[in-house]
């Protein structure tokens, strides 16, 4: 993703990996389903554990 951008004019991009269903997940009130755990669960550690696909990917002007 990166180097895409910087080929195409954008260089040093801040780039954040989001996910909507993990915002609906944080913000929704009352208890989670299991599935709704399992997806929490399955994203955080796709988004915020993964070192060595944050590093290949993207670079974090901040670490999470």
């Amino acid at each position: 993703m990166k180097s895409y951008l910087e080929e195409n004019g954008i260089h040093d991009p801040n780039l954040f990996p989001v996910s909507a269903r993990m915002a609906y997940l944080l913000r929704k009130q009352g208890e989670l389903t299991r599935a709704e755990r399992n997806d929490k669960t399955n994203i955080a550690d796709l988004l915020l554990k993964n070192q060595a696909w944050r590093s290949r990917n993207i670079c974090l002007s901040v670490p999470l």
